[in-house]
């Protein structure tokens, strides 16, 4: 089951509290409502080199498009497995422990 919820702010690649298994993370999938809004939040973080790592990431982008007023939403997944490297598994299940 998902459920949709109104973000207030975006922090990226970065750790948001002293429990981050308690926050929200994104997990990659992103989609805007048209074009348009797209090419606005886009434009935008690369006139300010909004840059992480030296790299631009969307969800750079999504913090962007809220900076900039638009609204912005997340689906909750209650169910998603990250098959991301051995350090990140074992994080989350130190994590999960506490």
């Amino acid at each position: 089951m998902t459920k949709k919820k109104k973000i207030l702010k975006i922090n990226c690649k970065k750790t948001v509290s002293l429990k981050p298994y308690n926050d929200y993370v994104i997990v990659g999938a992103f989609s805007f409502k048209n074009i348009n809004i797209f090419k606005k939040s886009y434009k935008s973080m690369k006139r300010e080199k909004d840059m992480i790592n030296n790299e631009y990431y969307m969800d750079t982008v999504a913090k962007h498009a809220l900076k900039i007023g638009y609204k912005v939403s997340m689906i909750k997944v209650d169910n998603y497995k990250n098959y991301g490297t051995l350090e990140s598994i074992n994080r989350y299940e130190k994590y999960k422990q506490k």
